[in-house]
C-alpha cells in the first residue's frame, strides 16, 4: 500500500473440510482493530475469521481478504479515508432489481439523512444473505457464514472502498418491542424512506437510531441525532 508500511501478513489455513483466514501483526493498534472488526484472537500475535467449510470459491475469497485486510485495519483505526459513499452506490448499483429486501441501518443511515458522522461501513439488514453473496462474490471477504449464538442467522461481508456488512433473519429473542433494534424484525413495520444521490433509501426511524447510540454510550452521536430530530 504506498506510503503505508506493511504491518501484517495473512495465511489461508485449511484442516479438512474447513478453513479460515489468518492475520498476524505485531502491532498493538492492528490487533485492537482486528478484534473491533470481529476477527478472533488465536494466540501468538494472531487473529483469524471463524472457521467454515471450505470450497472452490475460498481461494478466490481469501486472495480478496489478503488484498483489503490492511485497509480495512487503518479505515477501522481512522488513519486512512473511508469512503463509505461509494461503497454504498455500489451497493445500490448491484441490489437494483435483485429483489432483495433490504435497509440501512447504523452510522450512514445518519450520514444519508445529512447527519454529520462519518460512518466506518455501510450495515444492511437485508431478507436474504446468500443471494447477497451471490451478487457480491466478487468482492467477498469471506463466505456468507451461518452464526450460532449471535444476533442473527447470517452474516455477509464484502469490501469495495469500504466495508459491506449485511445481516439478515435476526434473532427475535434479542429484540424488544419498547426499544427494537435498528436491523431486527420489529423494525420493519417503521421504516422511513430518504432521498440520497437521487436513491430511495429506507432507515430505522431516528428514535430507534438514538436509543441504540444511548446504549452503546456514543454520546457524541445521540447529540447529534436529538438535534435533528429537533429541527
Amino acid at each position: 500500500m504506498p506510503g503505508v508500511e506493511r504491518e501484517l501478513s495473512t495465511q489461508l489455513e485449511h484442516r479438512g473440510e474447513s478453513a479460515r483466514f489468518v492475520v498476524a501483526t505485531f502491532d498493538p493498534l492492528y490487533q485492537d482493530r482486528l478484534e473491533h472488526l470481529g476477527y478472533l484472537s488465536i494466540g501468538d500475535d494472531r487473529f483469524a475469521t471463524r472457521w467454515f467449510r471450505y470450497s472452490s470459491s475460498v481461494p478466490r475469497y481469501y486472495e480478496r481478504f489478503a488484498g483489503s485486510i490492511e485497509r480495512m485495519v487503518l479505515q477501522s483505526a481512522c488513519l486512512v479515508q473511508i469512503p463509505w459513499q461509494d461503497a454504498l452506490l455500489e451497493f445500490l448499483r448491484r441490489v437494483d432489481g435483485s429483489g432483495v429486501h433490504w435497509w440501512l441501518y447504523g452510522s450512514a443511515a445518519l450520514a444519508v439523512r445529512g447527519i454529520d458522522v462519518e460512518p466506518g461501513d455501510i450495515d444492511i439488514s437485508v431478507s436474504d444473505a446468500e443471494l447477497l453473496g451471490t451478487i457480491f462474490d466478487d468482492l467477498l471477504v469471506t463466505p456468507v457464514e451461518h452464526l450460532e449464538g449471535w444476533v442473527a442467522e447470517r452474516i455477509g461481508r464484502a469490501y469495495h472502498e469500504a466495508i459491506i456488512e449485511w445481516v439478515s433473519e435476526p434473532h427475535a429473542a434479542n429484540d424488544d418491542p419498547t426499544e427494537p433494534l435498528e436491523y431486527g424484525s420489529l423494525i420493519s413495520s417503521r421504516l422511513q424512506t430518504v432521498q440520497w444521490g437521487g436513491h430511495r433509501i429506507r432507515v430505522p426511524p431516528l428514535s430507534v437510531q438514538l436509543a441504540s447510540c444511548e446504549n452503546r454510550g456514543l454520546a457524541d452521536r445521540a447529540n447529534l441525532i436529538r438535534d435533528a430530530m429537533a429541527r
